[in-house]
């Protein structure tokens, strides 16, 4: 469930808690889109609009992968410099 788990930086380590922070809340909110589609109905919701919740955890999904990968990136020419 834990995204990026085995993922370490020296210098961004903010950047890194906001990563596994996005990752985690885009999963809960992708996991919990299913579920919330009948209650919101009877607060008067339409379902296109709960559905397009997916698409912003996608795009923090994506996000943060891109995130992650710019301070692996970081953390490998770290390494490599030292």
């Amino acid at each position: 469930m834990f995204g990026y788990k085995n993922l370490k930086s020296e210098n961004l380590k903010p950047l890194l808690a906001v990563v596994k922070i996005l990752h985690f809340v885009s999963i809960v909110v992708l996991a919990f889109i299913p579920i919330w589609i009948v209650p919101v109905m009877y607060f008067g919701y339409s379902v296109p609009y709960t559905l397009s919740f997916a698409f912003y955890a996608m795009l923090g999904i994506i996000s943060a992968g891109l995130l992650a990968a710019l301070v692996a990136f970081e953390e490998s020419y770290r390494r490599r410099t030292v």
